[in-house]
């Protein structure tokens, strides 16, 4: 069914009893009649938008509620509708506020229903004018409501995944039950080779961690429940405290208590008051029960002290905060936005550990810092300061790490563990030193993600390696193995300087727990516990080939690769929207290749293929690639052509793999080279590399790399192989192929095409000798036979045209068994994603002469690593902008609408772009990106006028410091930021950027801008 609407908030409600499917977006509500779904009356709202729809039980009418901003507020306001001709009837008095939802409503009854969410949810009974009868309850958590076909009203629980009937008339429960059961923390007693677990339904189980038997569970039968929250174990005294529920909301409410229990035999010993956060002095027998504060608005607390012999209370700590105990210094931390130091006699707050964060200007701001917790690991003298970068919602940027110090002394100590994050309670695991080397993550997430694993020798701020591409999620110590949640696998690999490589990979598996003592992984979905080994197990068997279905379409064809030995083996590689197919009958049927780095859970992997010159006898295959701009997939060889892959990691720092290229003559010199791209913004570097291999892959060394704050290019990969021709081709601007047939000292024009903006270059396998070499434009084929001097183009491309929408995206050439070439093309709709290869004969096709353009020699460009031009670029923009001095690329990009024009944010140069217009021109401006996190991200004295923002972060610097603020030719901003990934390329005279709706702008060197 399709429906016109305008933009908003999408509503659909069902009134199955009455034949009835209202559907609402924005300010227009639709009623349609069921099952024909034919339509009954359309209605718009008199003003503002909907955002809350609910058919009366009766099906006499239909309530709505609807939102207005009006000069600086929010008006919210509620209105009846005829539920059969859509004609307003009346407006119910709305309740005070916005933080309210319409639940429900019964004529018969004469009752509307209303709730207001939050860690706990209210609700109440108002009658039909919307005048508050008094009767209302509150549920235990956040609840779905709606009314049933028999007029009772349903809760839903999310957290305990509870089904609540409650009678519409009083409120009160009149049944309930539960639909379903999860596990929600684990804690392991290595010592005693148990793990503790509890569950949705608040039961507490035991397992016996030598065969994972149940040992024991509470409550037996229908019991009072245990908790759901976070669990703390107290070995030495055989006790393990239990929050009774996860609180994700600030403040503490009255039954936010913790449950104790006595393992052995197990049962409830006691409930002490104060908090859902708990912290245990073993020696002393104490227990420190808090809360932390989760916004600026919750109220001050303080922190109970309680006798876990006799569990009477013993003081109060006149301090709000979610406690931490160190035996060392008789000490307890309280995370509470920073850490407070308490002295453990007198529970008086002595002092700060993080009192910079303490001490920031506007505390809770975007940009600022906050502690999120607390951990003391006597064992290894360890205090740890999780931290968060408070940010908008397209992230924070750089993020932080942990602070250090000694639990002896509380002065910071340097790189002394590996400090990961894990578990279902948001605790770290603090992993020993390993050969005398500690791991880093480092990771940047603001609309992009980069990650780099830093290794450092204990104690040291000075780093062994770095590689680029890889995210360091857990590590195993004693196996030197380290884990990447790449989703929908683990990625496990040997983190270790000289020994950076993949070791394999396994399903997903959501890990909750980690036993470093028991080498244990505890992962956990549903009901479902798996157990995983530190010490692996026996390699996943090769995956075979799969076929591909005649019926299902490729992909978008990227690449081409038909074997070097085509005439005889009839083998051709393709790669096609994150595959890798594989045709031995010359395309006419494919096998998709098994055994790599699946598809991750945010993008489909861009492959990179090079065939060895002498496949037919050494069946090797080399592929490259990344996952979009934040995971490498480094390099993987196959010596059975694509049948089971090995990675060829060792000395490739950079993973991000953008191309490929071989030696002509590999079969003698093992060469081979990998471009990639790189992003250590911990060091202020990114840019591109170009890593060399003279051993077949088996090691890797860096042959040249280009930072992208200087500029510049990498060397092509004549400049770096052996036994290189001298003739290339390139792009160059006015829509011109460009030839050089002296190693690109100098350059002539040798063909205009009839679609400027990409080129795609093929040679004969037998250029040097037969002088073929076709090229293609997205809708044109070109062919030479004397070296690119001169050029025809084919008149019509049969079926590889048939769609006039599609493009050709792809192109290889090679002979067939009769000696003819073969033309490749790879056929693509943009639209669709799809696409398909097709084989051309080319002494069958018709050709004409091509345009020859004029024979004045071009100047000599500066080499560059791509000779294609962005997409869909004018030949008056390529005359401009002239060649293109970079490849085409997908970069982190932000962009912000104002009301006289617009801002980018380029990511890889942290460059931000000003465009605007004057009487005269389009005109753009550039400014670094200096500001950083922990700065103030906007200026509280600058209040907008209605319906519009004051930008902030790095647009919010440029704007105030650089544009003049209010007074600045752009305006306010009129949306938000919005994050993206964009196409840039840098030209001779300026660079082009795309916009989020994929709108290409030309930035010209003069300070002007022209778009397609």
């Amino acid at each position: 069914m399709a429906y016109s609407a305008g933009p908003g908030l999408r509503r659909l409600v069902l009134d199955a009893a009455h034949g009835r499917l209202f559907v609402a977006a924005g300010s227009l509500i639709l009623a349609y009649r069921t099952p024909d779904l034919s339509l009954l009356w359309e209605a718009p709202l008199p003003q503002g938008q909907l955002t809350h729809l609910a058919a009366d039980r009766s099906g006499r009418q239909l309530l709505v509620r609807w939102e207005n901003y009006v000069v600086d507020q929010t008006i919210v306001g509620l209105l009846a509708l005829d539920a059969e001709t859509g004609r307003p009837i009346g407006a119910p008095r709305a309740p005070e506020g916005m933080a309210w939802d319409l639940v429900g409503a019964d004529c018969d009854a004469g009752y509307l229903y209303f709730a207001s969410p939050g860690g706990d949810t209210r609700l109440w009974q108002a009658r039909f004018d919307g005048v508050p009868t008094g009767v209302q309850t509150t549920l235990a958590g956040y609840a779905r409501l709606g009314l049933d076909p028999q007029g009772r009203l349903l809760a839903v629980l999310g957290d305990t995944h509870e089904l609540i009937a409650l009678d519409p008339a009083t409120l009160e429960v009149a049944a309930r039950g539960i639909t379903g059961i999860e596990i929600r923390h684990l804690v392991v007693d290595a010592a005693h080779e148990r793990a503790y677990l509890n569950d949705s339904a608040g039961r507490v189980h035991v397992l016996d961690t030598r065969d994972y038997t149940l040992r024991a569970s509470l409550p037996a039968g229908t019991g009072e429940p245990i908790g759901t929250g976070p669990l703390t174990l107290d070995p030495e005294n055989g006790l393990l405290f239990v929050a009774r529920r996860d609180r994700i909301w600030g403040g503490a409410a009255s039954h936010d208590e913790i449950a104790v229990l006595r393992v052995d035999p197990l049962a409830v010993a006691g409930v002490m008051t104060g908090g859902n956060c708990v912290a245990v002095d073993s020696a002393g027998h104490r227990a420190f029960v808090g809360w932390r504060a989760q916004g600026p608005a919750d109220p001050p607390g303080e922190v109970q002290v309680w006798d876990t012999r006799t569990f009477r209370r013993l003081g109060t700590i006149p301090q709000r905060g979610a406690p931490a105990y160190n035996p060392l210094r008789d000490e307890v931390y309280l995370c509470d936005y920073s850490v407070h130091i308490v002295d453990g006699k007198t529970l008086q707050v002595t002092g700060d550990l993080t009192p910079d964060i303490a001490g920031q200007p506007v505390p809770w701001c975007s940009g600022c810092l906050r502690a999120e917790s607390v951990s003391v690991d006597p064992a290894q003298d360890l205090v740890v300061v999780d931290l968060t970068l408070l940010s908008t919602g397209g992230g924070p940027g750089p993020l932080p790490e942990p602070r250090t110090f000694s639990a002896r002394t509380l002065q910071p100590v340097t790189h002394t563990a590996t400090i990961l994050g894990a578990g279902t309670g948001g605790e770290l695991v603090i992993c020993p030193a390993s050969d005398g080397i500690v791991y880093e993550s480092r990771r940047y997430a603001r609309y992009v993600l980069f990650e780099s694993v830093v290794a450092y020798p204990v104690g040291s701020a000075e780093p062994l390696s770095y590689p680029e591409g890889l995210g360091l999620d857990l590590y195993l110590p004693g196996k030197d193995v380290a884990l990447s949640f790449l989703r929908p696998y683990i990625l496990a690999y040997d983190p270790r300087p000289g020994h950076w490589e993949p070791l394999g990979w396994i399903p997903y598996q959501p890990i909750g727990a980690v036993d470093l003592a028991g080498r244990r992984l505890y992962a956990w979905e549903g009901a479902r516990l798996r157990v995983l080994s530190f010490d692996g197990g026996q390699p996943l068997p090769p995956v075979r080939p799969r076929p591909w279905p005649e019926s299902e379409p490729l992909g978008s064809i990227e690449e081409i690769h038909p074997s070097p030995a085509f005439a005889r083996d009839r083998t051709v590689f393709v790669v096609a929207a994150g595959h890798i197919l594989r045709s031995t009958d010359g395309g006419a049927t494919w096998v998709a290749l098994q055994g790599l780095p699946s598809a991750v859970w945010w993008t489909v992997p861009s492959y990179h293929l090079a065939l060895s010159p002498d496949f037919e006898h050494d069946r090797t295959l080399f592929v490259g690639g990344n996952a979009g701009a934040s995971t490498g997939l480094g390099v993987w060889r196959s010596q059975d052509a694509g049948d089971t892959w090995q990675p060829v990691w060792q000395g490739l720092e950079h993973l991000r793999i953008d191309r490929l290229a071989i030696s002509p003559r590999f079969a003698q010199d093992r060469m081979l080279l990998a471009y990639a791209s790189y992003n250590l913004f911990w060091r202020g570097e990114s840019g591109w590399s170009v890593f060399r291999s003279e051993n077949g892959g088996a090691a890797w060394t860096l042959a040249a790399r280009v930072d992208a704050a200087r500029g510049g290019t990498l060397p092509e990969p004549e400049e770096l192989l052996p036994a290189a021709d001298s003739v290339r081709f390139r792009l160059g601007g006015y829509g011109l192929l460009l030839r050089s047939g002296d190693g690109g000292a100098s350059w002539q024009p040798v063909l205009r095409l009839a679609r400027p903006g990409r080129i795609l270059i093929a040679r004969s396998p037998d250029f040097a000798r037969d002088g073929e070499v076709y090229a293609a434009d997205p809708y044109t084929l070109y062919r030479s036979t004397d070296g690119g001097l001169s050029w025809q183009m084919a008149t019509d491309l049969g079926e590889a045209r048939s769609d006039p929408t599609s493009e050709l995206t792809a192109l290889a050439v090679t002979r067939g068994g009769d000696g003819q070439p073969v033309v490749f093309v790879g056929v693509s709709s943009p639209g669709e994603g799809t696409g398909s290869v097709v084989a051309l004969e080319a002494n069958r096709l018709t050709w004409s002469p091509a345009p020859v353009p004029e024979p004045t020699p071009a100047p000599s460009p500066s080499p560059t690593a791509c000779p294609s031009g962005l997409e869909r670029l004018g030949p008056w923009q390529q005359e401009q902008l002239g060649c293109p001095v970079s490849a085409p690329r997908e970069v982190p990009m932000a962009w912000q609408g104002f009301e006289r024009g617009q801002m980018f944010w380029q990511g890889e140069r942290r460059e931000i772009i000003v465009l605007y217009s004057d009487m005269e021109a389009n005109r753009w401006l550039s400014f670094p990106d200096t500001w950083q996190e922990g700065q103030p991200d906007r200026d509280p004295a600058l209040q907008p006028p209605p319906d519009r923002e004051q930008p902030i972060r790095g647009f919010g610097r440029v704007w105030r410091e650089e544009l003049g603020g209010p007074g600045a030719t752009v305006g306010w901003a009129v949306q938000g930021e919005q994050g993206y990934t964009g196409r840039w390329q840098a030209f001779e005279r300026g660079q082009v950027i795309s916009a989020p709706d994929g709108a290409l702008y030309a930035l010209l060197a003069d300070g002007t801008w022209v778009s397609e």
